[in-house]
C-alpha cells in the first residue's frame, strides 16, 4: 500500500511541474510574480484567450467501472481433514506395515498389524480363571439358596401356630367386649381425627415454612436486582462521559477523523447497550418488588392458616381424651380376657420377628453370595474383555479415506507410549490456511469470496470462500503452516474453502489468495486525491460547468471553494462508497459519468499577471 501511495505522489508532483511550465512559457507583455501565503490563485490574461487558459487546468473524468476492495495474502494448501493413527497398545512390536507414504486408503482398510503373542497367552490364562470361578460360585450359591428355602418353610409353620393361639384367645375375648365396641369405635374415630388434624398442622407448618423461605428469597432477589440496577446506571454514566468526550474532540487529519468516527460509533454502541441494560434492570427491579410483596402477603395468609389448624388440633385432642376415658372404663370389665389376647398377640409378634429375621438373614446371605460372585466374575470378565479388545486393536485400520502423508515406525520396531503410527489426510478436496495481521483482520469475515492462485495452476484462478476466522491470535512458529516465514501472536489464522477440486493442487503448496472485502459494479469513480473536504467536514469535488463563458478562474490552493458557482467551476457535494488505494467510489445526486473534475493544486498561492 505504501508503494502505491508513493507512486501517486510522484505522479501528482509531475503534473504540478508541467502545469507551471505551461503557464510560465506563455507570451507575456509584463510578468509580475508575488508569492503570498493566501488561499487564492488569480490568473488574468490581457492578450490570451481565457477559454484556452481554462483548458490548461488539470482535470480528470468521472468514470464508471467495477470497483473492488481486496486483501492479498499468502497461504498454504491443506487437506480437508487430517487424522493421526495410533493404538492403545504399548510395548509391542510392529509385525507388518501395509501402507507407505503416498498410498491412498479407504476408511476401515488395514494399515498395520501389531504383535499379540504375549496378549494371547494372557487371554488364555484369564479365560481359565473365569471358568473356575464360575464353577465355585455356582456351588456356593446353591448352598445359600437351600438355607433360604428352609428358613422360609420354618417361618411359615411357626407363624401359623402363633396365629392359631391368637385366634383362640380372640374368640374368648370377643364375647366380653361387645359392650365396649361402641366406646372403642368412638375412641378410634377420635384418634383418627387427631391424626388427621396433626397432619393438617404439619401441612400448614410446611406451607408456612415454604412461604417464609419464598418471602426471604424474594426480598433478597429484590435487593440483588437493586444492586444490578445501580451497577447498570454507573456503567451508563461512564458510557455517556466517554461519548461526550469523543463528541468534544476535533480531528486534524482525515486519518484522525476516520478513527474518531469509528470510536464515536463504538461509544454509541456501548451507550445504547448501557441504556438497554438500565431499562432491563429497572424492569427486573419492579418485577422483583412485586414478587416480594406477593410473597409477604402469602406468608401472612399461611400464618393465619397455621393458627387455625392448631386450634382444630386442640379440639380434636380434647375429644380424643374424652373418648379414651370412656373406652378405658368399658375395658376394665374384660381385663382378664384382654390380657390373654395381649399375651397371644405378643407371642405372635415375637414369632413373626424371629422367623422374619431368619428368612431375611438367609436371603441376605444369598444376595451377598450373588454380589460377591458378580463382583469377582465381573472383574475376571473385564480382564478377558480387555485382552480380547487388545487383540482386536492390534489390527490397525484407517480412520478415514485419504492419503498417507507420514509413517512413524518401521516393521519390527517397538511401538510404545501411544506413538503416532502414521498420518492420513483426506485429499478429496483442499482448503487454504493463512494468517491475517491485526491491522486487516477486522475487515475479514466468514462468507467473503476469495480468488486463489498457485504456481502449479499457471494463470488459472480458483474461487473460494472464507470459512473460518479465528477470534484470537495464535502464535505459530511453523512458517509452512501459515504460509509465511514467521508469525507472531498478532496474526489471526483463517481458512478458505476451495469451491472445486483441482488435480494440480497438492498439500503444502503455497497459494496467493485475494479476499474480496467489498465490490460494486458500475461505480462512479475518481482518484481519491480530487475529493476535498470543506471547513464543515462536507466532502466535495469541483467540476467544470460548460453552461457559462470563462471570464475568471478561481481555485483554492487548499482545496476549499465558495458555495456558489464561480466562473465555469461548480462544487458538487459527495460522499464516499468503496475506497481503494487510488480510486474511490463517489455518490451524489447530480453526478454523471464523463464529468470533468478539477485536480486541486498543491502549490503555494501565486498571483501572475500576463
Amino acid at each position: 500500500m505504501k508503494g502505491i501511495n508513493n507512486k501517486i505522489h510522484t505522479i501528482k508532483d509531475k503534473v504540478v511541474e508541467n502545469k507551471k511550465k505551461v503557464l510560465m512559457g506563455s507570451v507575456a507583455v509584463m510578468l509580475v510574480v508575488t508569492v503570498t501565503t493566501g488561499s487564492v490563485v488569480y490568473i488574468q490574461s490581457k492578450d490570451a484567450d481565457l477559454t484556452d487558459m481554462a483548458a490548461q487546468l488539470e482535470t480528470v473524468s468521472i468514470t464508471k467501472q467495477d470497483l473492488e476492495k481486496t486483501l492479498s495474502i499468502n497461504g498454504t494448501i491443506a487437506a480437508l481433514e487430517s487424522q493421526s493413527v495410533t493404538s492403545e497398545l504399548t510395548g509391542v512390536k510392529v509385525n507388518e506395515l501395509k501402507v507407505r507414504v503416498g498410498d491412498h486408503v479407504k476408511k476401515g482398510d488395514v494399515v498395520a498389524i501389531l504383535d499379540t503373542t504375549t496378549i494371547e497367552k494372557s487371554l488364555s490364562q484369564a479365560q481359565e480363571s473365569l471358568e473356575l470361578a464360575k464353577k465355585k460360585d455356582a456351588l456356593e450359591l446353591a448352598t445359600a439358596q437351600r438355607n433360604y428355602d428352609n428358613a422360609v418353610e420354618e417361618s411359615k409353620i411357626q407363624q401359623e401356630r402363633a396365629q392359631r393361639d391368637l385366634n383362640n384367645a380372640q374368640k374368648q375375648y370377643d364375647q366380653s367386649v361387645s359392650e365396649s365396641n361402641t366406646a372403642n369405635g368412638v375412641y378410634a374415630n377420635a384418634e383418627q381425627n387427631v391424626t388427621d388434624k396433626t397432619g393438617n398442622v404439619n401441612n400448614s407448618q410446611n406451607a408456612y415454612n415454604d412461604a417464609n423461605s419464598a418471602s426471604r428469597d424474594a426480598t433478597k432477589d429484590y435487593e440483588r436486582k437493586q444492586e444490578v440496577l445501580e451497577d447498570a446506571q454507573k456503567k451508563l454514566t461512564e458510557a455517556e462521559q466517554v461519548k461526550t468526550t469523543l463528541d468534544g474532540m476535533t480531528p486534524t487529519t482525515d486519518e484522525e477523523k476516520a478513527q474518531l468516527e469509528a470510536d464515536k460509533q463504538e461509544a454509541q454502541k456501548v451507550l445504547d447497550e448501557a441504556k438497554a441494560n438500565v431499562e432491563k434492570a429497572e424492569a427486573e427491579v419492579r418485577e422483583a418488588k412485586h414478587k416480594s410483596e406477593d410473597a409477604q402477603t402469602n406468608l401472612e395468609n399461611k400464618q393465619t392458616a397455621l393458627s387455625d389448624s392448631k386450634s382444630d388440633l386442640a379440639e380434636a385432642e380434647a375429644s380424643k381424651s374424652t373418648a379414651e376415658a370412656d373406652a378405658k372404663s368399658k375395658k376394665e370389665s374384660i381385663s382378664s380376657n384382654q390380657d390373654a389376647v395381649t399375651k397371644a398377640q405378643d407371642s405372635q409378634q415375637d414369632t413373626i420377628r424371629q422367623t422374619n429375621k431368619s428368612v431375611a438373614d438367609a436371603k441376605d446371605n444369598v444376595s451377598s453370595t450373588e454380589l460377591g460372585q458378580s463382583s469377582s466374575l465381573l472383574e475376571l470378565q473385564r480382564e478377558v474383555d480387555k485382552y480380547v479388545q487388545q487383540i482386536e486393536s492390534a489390527t490397525i485400520v484407517a480412520p478415514c479415506d485419504g492419503l498417507v502423508t507420514s509413517v512413524g515406525l518401521k516393521e519390527g520396531a517397538l511401538y510404545d507410549n501411544g506413538k503416532e503410527l502414521m498420518t492420513i489426510q483426506n485429499d478429496d478436496g483442499y482448503k487454504v490456511k493463512a494468517s491475517v495481521d491485526q491491522y486487516d483482520i477486522c475487515d475479514v469475515q466468514e462468507g467473503m469470496k476469495v480468488r486463489i492462485k498457485t504456481d502449479s495452476m499457471g494463470d488459472e484462478i480458483l474461487e473460494g470462500t472464507v470459512t473460518f476466522v479465528s477470534p484470537i491470535p495464535v502464535s505459530d512458529t511453523a512458517g509452512a503452516t501459515t504460509g509465511s516465514d514467521s508469525s507472531s501472536s498478532n496474526d489471526y489464522p483463517i481458512e478458505v474453502s476451495i469451491n472445486k477440486k483441482a488435480d494440480r493442487l497438492r498439500i503444502g503448496m503455497t497459494a496467493k489468495i485475494t479476499i474480496i472485502e467489498e465490490a460494486q459494479k458500475d461505480a462512479l469513480t475518481v482518484p481519491d486525491s480530487v475529493v476535498q473536504e470543506g471547513d464543515d467536514g462536507q466532502l466535495y469535488i469541483e467540476v467544470l460547468d460548460d453552461s457559462n463563458n470563462v471570464d475568471t478562474i478561481e481555485a483554492s490552493a487548499t482545496g476549499a471553494s465558495s458555495s456558489d458557482e464561480t466562473g465555469n467551476i461548480k462544487k458538487e457535494n459527495v460522499s464516499y462508497g468503496i475506497k481503494t488505494d487510488y480510486y474511490v467510489e463517489i455518490k451524489g445526486s447530480d453526478l454523471k459519468e464523463g464529468m470533468q473534475v478539477v485536480v486541486p493544486s498543491t502549490d503555494d498561492t501565486e498571483e501572475i499577471e500576463l
